[in-house]
């Protein structure tokens, strides 16, 4: 079974490499490929580039920190300093999402704009959804025993609705998000003409609640205020040297933040402060997104280098790339997904990986690969296809194979 494993974890690291040799050498297939995988403009704003690039980085470090987990001692090649705190990108994708979804529903003026927010929401999440809860049981990465009911709650994420189990780990945090989808119009109604207090309040009361109740999903809803927050100040005016004191702030911050999760030294003395000060320490996420994400837009160096094609492609393919990576650890190992959102079995074999970077480049070109193609098979469809029932030319694209060009130039 170990062997199956390596075989496709090779194989599609290969066609990573394989797909770049075409990009560089084939004009006929980087012109498909530029076709496929061009970058879809709003329905009704504009496009903030850099958040595409942030959000595929996430999604692939969430996978990476997941091959690390689960694949010991496969992986115990040496350090694994930021992989392990992996975990840390999920509120970077979720502030992104909330933003995103506010944006889309500030011009929400009736019954009918609002039905098109909640048939373009369904029809990007659920399809690949569905088909990876499918896969699930059909490919027998669920526990035995499951039974029907089972089966039908992770199709419909009763887990949504308070439903006890899920199988795919990962989307613990794809419920929230879509728990926030469906709550959002509510809360855009409330504070549609104060929504800076708005989410300045949302924030400071999930904060309180966490003292009570913490929980995972509940301080995952900060991430969400945040998200809101951003998108009412993202356009402020400041003077040139602002944004850089606010990155060198958010890189702090989120430094701090870190290290509070590296239970080794040098980096334990977190873990020895005061609880008044462990309570600072836990604000230290939350504001150090806020901060990176906006000076990512507002600092034009930093905004350059993330609006670069190739990396807001990681963008494109980052929801398959969240979805998939799971079942792609698994796949020829003993794990499998005990239906409480974690894991039973572990590898169980020595390490053959002698140099740790070796090892996360092979796991991430194999993730990129596999996630391009869930992309091109499953999800552009329906994204044509949603943008189609909403009344926008679904070939509008924001780069287009002429845009972007077609020569090998474009991917230095």
């Amino acid at each position: 079974m170990f062997y199956n494993h390596l075989a496709i974890l090779y194989f599609s690291s290969l066609g990573f490499v394989v797909a770049l040799a075409l990009l560089a050498f084939s004009n006929e297939f980087r012109k498909l490929f530029l076709t496929v995988f061009s970058l879809p403009a709003p329905a009704n704003q504009s496009v903030i580039k850099p958040f595409d690039s942030i959000r595929g980085f996430a999604a692939l470090w969430v996978a990476l920190f997941h091959c690390w987990q689960w694949l010991y001692p496969f992986n115990d090649a040496g350090t694994h300093f930021m992989i392990e705190q992996g975990f840390l990108a999920v509120p970077l994708f979720v502030s992104i999402s909330a933003f995103l979804i506010y944006r889309t529903l500030r011009p929400v003026a009736s019954a009918h704009d609002l039905a098109n927010y909640l048939k373009r929401r369904w029809l990007r999440i659920y399809p690949l959804y569905f088909i990876v809860a499918l896969v699930i049981f059909i490919g027998g990465y669920a526990a035995e025993p499951f039974n029907v009911k089972d089966i039908l709650s992770e199709i419909f994420m009763r887990r949504l609705f308070g439903y006890p189990n899920y199988y795919n780990p990962p989307c613990w945090s794809l419920y929230v998000e879509e728990g926030f989808y469906i709550l959002a119009p509510v809360w855009f109604l409330i504070f549609s003409k104060r929504p800076i207090l708005g989410s300045v309040l949302s924030y400071v009361a999930s904060s309180f609640a966490m003292v009570f109740w913490p929980s995972r999903e509940l301080d995952l809803l900060r991430y969400f205020s945040i998200g809101i927050f951003l998108t009412e100040v993202i356009d402020f005016k400041t003077r040139e040297w602002v944004p850089w004191v606010i990155f060198l702030v958010g890189l702090g911050l989120g430094f701090t933040a870190i290290c509070a999760y590296i239970p080794h030294e040098p980096y334990a003395w977190v873990l020895d402060l005061d609880p008044e000060y462990r309570l600072f320490i836990g604000e230290c996420l939350p504001i150090s997104v806020l901060c990176l994400l906006w000076s990512s837009v507002s600092i034009t160096l930093i905004n350059r280098v993330l609006s670069w094609y190739p990396f807001r492609l990681l963008g494109i393919v980052s929801y398959s790339m969240y979805m998939w990576h799971s079942l792609f650890v698994a796949t020829g190992t003993p794990i499998i997904f005990n239906g409480t959102g974690s894991i039973n079995g572990s590898l169980g074999v020595s390490s053959v990986f002698h140099a740790p970077f070796f090892f996360y480049v092979l796991y991430g070109t194999a993730l990129i690969f596999l996630s391009a193609l869930s992309y091109a098979l499953i999800e552009r469809p329906f994204l044509l296809m949603r943008r189609k029932a909403i009344g926008v030319n679904p070939y509008h694209w924001t780069q287009t194979a002429s845009e972007v060009g077609c020569s090998a130039s474009n991917f230095n």
